[in-house]
Protein backbone atom coordinates (compact mmCIF):
# COMPACT_ATOMS: atom_id res chain seq x y z
CA UNK A 1 0.00 0.00 0.00
CA UNK A 2 1.61 3.34 -1.06
CA UNK A 3 -1.23 6.02 0.29
CA UNK A 4 -4.06 5.46 2.53
CA UNK A 5 -7.23 7.22 3.00
CA UNK A 6 -9.42 5.42 4.50
CA UNK A 7 -11.81 4.24 1.77
CA UNK A 8 -10.03 5.18 -0.79
CA UNK A 9 -6.32 4.15 -1.18
CA UNK A 10 -3.46 3.96 -3.78
CA UNK A 11 -1.48 0.65 -4.12
CA UNK A 12 1.51 -0.65 -6.07
CA UNK A 13 0.88 -3.53 -7.99
CA UNK A 14 4.07 -5.34 -9.50
CA UNK A 15 2.56 -7.65 -13.08
CA UNK A 16 4.23 -10.59 -13.59
CA UNK A 17 3.23 -11.11 -17.70
CA UNK A 18 3.86 -14.12 -19.15
CA UNK A 19 7.19 -13.47 -20.42
CA UNK A 20 8.54 -13.18 -16.73
CA UNK A 21 9.07 -9.28 -16.84
CA UNK A 22 7.65 -7.60 -14.13
CA UNK A 23 5.29 -4.49 -14.87
CA UNK A 24 4.85 -1.93 -11.89
CA UNK A 25 0.88 -0.52 -12.40
CA UNK A 26 0.10 2.07 -9.63
CA UNK A 27 -3.90 1.86 -9.05
CA UNK A 28 -6.03 3.98 -6.68
CA UNK A 29 -8.72 1.86 -5.20
CA UNK A 30 -12.16 3.01 -4.79
CA UNK A 31 -13.59 0.79 -1.69
CA UNK A 32 -16.41 3.38 -0.36
CA UNK A 33 -19.12 0.84 -1.45
CA UNK A 34 -18.95 -3.17 -1.87
CA UNK A 35 -18.71 -1.94 -5.49
CA UNK A 36 -15.14 -1.68 -5.47
CA UNK A 37 -13.57 0.86 -8.31
CA UNK A 38 -10.21 0.72 -9.44
CA UNK A 39 -8.15 2.91 -11.90
CA UNK A 40 -4.87 3.75 -12.01
CA UNK A 41 -3.55 6.03 -10.31
CA UNK A 42 -2.04 8.30 -12.79
CA UNK A 43 -3.18 7.25 -16.50
CA UNK A 44 0.17 6.08 -17.19
CA UNK A 45 0.10 2.57 -19.00
CA UNK A 46 -3.43 2.85 -19.85
CA UNK A 47 -5.50 5.31 -21.39
CA UNK A 48 -8.37 7.23 -19.82
CA UNK A 49 -10.92 6.13 -21.70
CA UNK A 50 -11.14 2.90 -24.40
CA UNK A 51 -14.20 0.87 -25.09
CA UNK A 52 -11.93 -1.54 -26.98
CA UNK A 53 -9.56 -2.26 -24.04
CA UNK A 54 -12.49 -2.07 -21.57
CA UNK A 55 -11.45 1.46 -19.69
CA UNK A 56 -14.43 3.88 -19.03
CA UNK A 57 -14.22 7.03 -18.61
CA UNK A 58 -12.00 8.92 -16.23
CA UNK A 59 -9.78 5.85 -16.70
CA UNK A 60 -12.14 3.12 -14.56
CA UNK A 61 -11.54 -0.64 -15.67
CA UNK A 62 -14.70 -2.66 -16.34
CA UNK A 63 -14.08 -5.50 -14.95
CA UNK A 64 -17.18 -7.90 -16.13
CA UNK A 65 -20.64 -8.17 -16.66
CA UNK A 66 -23.41 -9.91 -15.48
CA UNK A 67 -22.68 -13.22 -13.72
CA UNK A 68 -19.14 -12.31 -15.16
CA UNK A 69 -18.84 -8.79 -12.79
CA UNK A 70 -16.92 -9.21 -9.85
CA UNK A 71 -19.18 -10.47 -6.89
CA UNK A 72 -19.40 -6.96 -4.22
CA UNK A 73 -16.44 -7.09 -1.82
CA UNK A 74 -18.20 -8.63 1.39
CA UNK A 75 -15.89 -10.86 2.69
CA UNK A 76 -11.90 -11.36 2.47
CA UNK A 77 -12.94 -14.46 -0.11
CA UNK A 78 -14.80 -11.85 -2.49
CA UNK A 79 -11.87 -9.44 -1.85
CA UNK A 80 -9.35 -12.34 -2.96
CA UNK A 81 -11.39 -12.84 -5.97
CA UNK A 82 -11.49 -9.48 -6.89
CA UNK A 83 -8.02 -9.05 -6.83
CA UNK A 84 -7.69 -12.01 -9.11
CA UNK A 85 -9.62 -10.09 -11.57
CA UNK A 86 -8.04 -7.52 -11.67
CA UNK A 87 -4.60 -9.03 -12.08
CA UNK A 88 -6.39 -10.88 -15.40
CA UNK A 89 -7.42 -7.57 -16.80
CA UNK A 90 -4.06 -6.07 -16.05
CA UNK A 91 -2.66 -9.34 -17.96
CA UNK A 92 -4.68 -8.80 -20.64
CA UNK A 93 -4.03 -5.51 -21.19
CA UNK A 94 -0.21 -6.27 -21.57
CA UNK A 95 -1.03 -8.89 -24.13
CA UNK A 96 -3.57 -6.23 -26.08
CA UNK A 97 -0.49 -3.97 -26.23
CA UNK A 98 1.26 -6.06 -27.97
CA UNK A 99 -1.53 -7.41 -30.39
CA UNK A 100 -3.01 -4.37 -30.81
CA UNK A 101 -6.46 -5.58 -30.19
CA UNK A 102 -8.16 -7.59 -26.96
CA UNK A 103 -6.79 -10.79 -26.54
CA UNK A 104 -10.19 -12.39 -25.32
CA UNK A 105 -12.72 -13.37 -27.78
CA UNK A 106 -15.25 -13.95 -25.03
CA UNK A 107 -15.44 -10.30 -24.02
CA UNK A 108 -18.71 -8.50 -23.15
CA UNK A 109 -20.25 -6.17 -26.02
CA UNK A 110 -20.02 -2.46 -25.13
CA UNK A 111 -22.38 -0.05 -23.08
CA UNK A 112 -26.53 -1.32 -23.65
CA UNK A 113 -25.51 -3.95 -25.91
CA UNK A 114 -24.24 -6.43 -22.91
CA UNK A 115 -27.54 -6.90 -21.53
CA UNK A 116 -28.40 -7.84 -25.02
CA UNK A 117 -25.66 -10.47 -25.45
CA UNK A 118 -26.46 -11.72 -22.25
CA UNK A 119 -29.96 -12.49 -23.31
CA UNK A 120 -28.54 -14.29 -26.35
CA UNK A 121 -26.11 -16.34 -24.15
CA UNK A 122 -28.87 -17.34 -21.73
CA UNK A 123 -31.37 -18.45 -24.59
CA UNK A 124 -28.88 -20.27 -26.91
CA UNK A 125 -27.63 -22.44 -23.55
CA UNK A 126 -31.54 -23.36 -23.01
CA UNK A 127 -32.16 -23.95 -27.00
CA UNK A 128 -29.34 -25.81 -28.19
CA UNK A 129 -25.45 -26.89 -27.09
CA UNK A 130 -24.36 -26.37 -30.63
CA UNK A 131 -25.31 -23.01 -30.94
CA UNK A 132 -24.23 -22.18 -27.46
CA UNK A 133 -20.83 -22.88 -28.15
CA UNK A 134 -21.06 -21.47 -31.50
CA UNK A 135 -22.39 -18.13 -29.94
CA UNK A 136 -19.66 -18.35 -27.36
CA UNK A 137 -17.38 -18.39 -30.31
CA UNK A 138 -18.06 -15.32 -31.83
CA UNK A 139 -19.67 -16.96 -34.86
CA UNK A 140 -23.28 -16.33 -34.82
CA UNK A 141 -24.06 -13.01 -36.45
CA UNK A 142 -27.83 -12.00 -38.00
CA UNK A 143 -28.18 -10.02 -41.42
CA UNK A 144 -31.11 -8.64 -42.97
CA UNK A 145 -32.59 -10.44 -45.64
CA UNK A 146 -35.13 -8.35 -48.05
CA UNK A 147 -36.14 -6.03 -45.44
CA UNK A 148 -38.31 -8.68 -44.42
CA UNK A 149 -36.41 -11.50 -42.37
CA UNK A 150 -33.77 -11.63 -40.18
CA UNK A 151 -31.58 -14.41 -41.16
CA UNK A 152 -29.25 -15.95 -38.07
CA UNK A 153 -26.03 -17.27 -39.79
CA UNK A 154 -22.92 -19.35 -38.52
CA UNK A 155 -20.31 -17.89 -40.35
CA UNK A 156 -21.12 -18.28 -43.97
CA UNK A 157 -24.23 -20.74 -43.33
CA UNK A 158 -27.45 -19.85 -43.46
CA UNK A 159 -28.97 -21.65 -40.00
CA UNK A 160 -32.77 -20.02 -40.01
CA UNK A 161 -34.77 -16.82 -40.21
CA UNK A 162 -37.15 -15.24 -38.04
CA UNK A 163 -39.88 -12.83 -39.60
CA UNK A 164 -38.70 -9.25 -39.35
CA UNK A 165 -41.68 -8.57 -37.12
CA UNK A 166 -42.62 -6.76 -33.61
CA UNK A 167 -42.91 -10.19 -32.04
CA UNK A 168 -40.65 -12.14 -33.49
CA UNK A 169 -41.86 -15.53 -34.98
CA UNK A 170 -39.38 -18.41 -36.93
CA UNK A 171 -40.01 -18.84 -40.70
CA UNK A 172 -41.32 -22.56 -41.69
CA UNK A 173 -41.90 -23.74 -38.11
CA UNK A 174 -42.28 -27.42 -39.76
CA UNK A 175 -38.76 -27.55 -40.70
CA UNK A 176 -36.60 -29.97 -38.32
CA UNK A 177 -35.38 -28.23 -35.09
CA UNK A 178 -31.84 -27.33 -34.91
CA UNK A 179 -31.91 -29.28 -31.78
CA UNK A 180 -31.42 -32.67 -33.11
CA UNK A 181 -34.25 -33.78 -32.29
CA UNK A 182 -35.93 -34.59 -34.99
CA UNK A 183 -39.06 -33.03 -34.54
CA UNK A 184 -40.65 -29.84 -36.59
CA UNK A 185 -39.30 -27.12 -34.41
CA UNK A 186 -43.38 -26.30 -33.85
CA UNK A 187 -43.35 -29.15 -32.02
CA UNK A 188 -39.99 -29.47 -30.30
CA UNK A 189 -41.02 -27.73 -27.09
CA UNK A 190 -40.52 -24.27 -26.89
CA UNK A 191 -37.96 -24.24 -29.06
CA UNK A 192 -39.44 -21.89 -31.86
CA UNK A 193 -39.73 -19.20 -29.70
CA UNK A 194 -35.97 -19.51 -28.65
CA UNK A 195 -34.54 -19.75 -31.78
CA UNK A 196 -37.06 -16.42 -32.76
CA UNK A 197 -35.46 -14.76 -29.38
CA UNK A 198 -32.17 -15.62 -29.82
CA UNK A 199 -32.75 -13.82 -33.25
CA UNK A 200 -33.91 -10.81 -32.07
CA UNK A 201 -31.46 -10.35 -29.02
CA UNK A 202 -28.49 -10.56 -32.18
CA UNK A 203 -29.86 -8.06 -33.99
CA UNK A 204 -30.59 -5.91 -30.76
CA UNK A 205 -26.79 -6.70 -29.98
CA UNK A 206 -26.36 -4.96 -33.53
CA UNK A 207 -28.29 -2.23 -33.38
CA UNK A 208 -27.20 -1.39 -29.29
CA UNK A 209 -23.57 -0.90 -30.37
CA UNK A 210 -24.07 0.64 -33.71
CA UNK A 211 -25.68 2.99 -30.97
CA UNK A 212 -22.32 2.92 -28.56
CA UNK A 213 -20.09 4.03 -31.03
CA UNK A 214 -22.58 6.73 -32.68
CA UNK A 215 -22.77 8.65 -29.35
CA UNK A 216 -18.74 8.98 -29.42
CA UNK A 217 -18.47 9.97 -33.01
CA UNK A 218 -16.63 13.53 -31.84
CA UNK A 219 -14.08 11.39 -29.69
CA UNK A 220 -11.18 10.92 -30.88
CA UNK A 221 -9.20 7.15 -30.96
CA UNK A 222 -6.47 6.67 -28.39
CA UNK A 223 -5.23 4.30 -31.41
CA UNK A 224 -4.31 1.66 -28.58
CA UNK A 225 -5.57 -0.82 -30.73
CA UNK A 226 -6.41 -1.48 -34.80
CA UNK A 227 -9.82 -2.45 -34.15
CA UNK A 228 -11.82 0.54 -32.83
CA UNK A 229 -13.94 1.62 -35.02
CA UNK A 230 -13.44 5.15 -34.11
CA UNK A 231 -10.32 4.40 -36.04
CA UNK A 232 -11.97 3.36 -39.12
CA UNK A 233 -14.29 6.61 -38.75
CA UNK A 234 -11.71 8.63 -38.75
CA UNK A 235 -9.98 7.05 -41.38
CA UNK A 236 -13.17 7.63 -43.67
CA UNK A 237 -13.42 10.85 -42.70
CA UNK A 238 -9.92 11.96 -43.58
CA UNK A 239 -7.39 14.82 -41.87
CA UNK A 240 -9.65 18.29 -41.20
Amino acid sequence: MVEDRGDTFTVLLYLRRADGRIVPYRLWIDARTVEVEVREAVPDRLPTWCPELHINNGGLFCLGYGADAPDPVTSAEAADNWWGIVISFLKLQERAKRLKRWPNGNAWAHGGAAKHQAAADKIAAAFDAGLYAQLRAGHLRVEMHKGRFLRVMAGEKHIYSVWNDAEPRIVNVRRPCMCGSGRPMNRCGNHADLAAGLASALSNMVSATAGFWDSFQNRKCCERTNTCPLLEKEKVAGPT
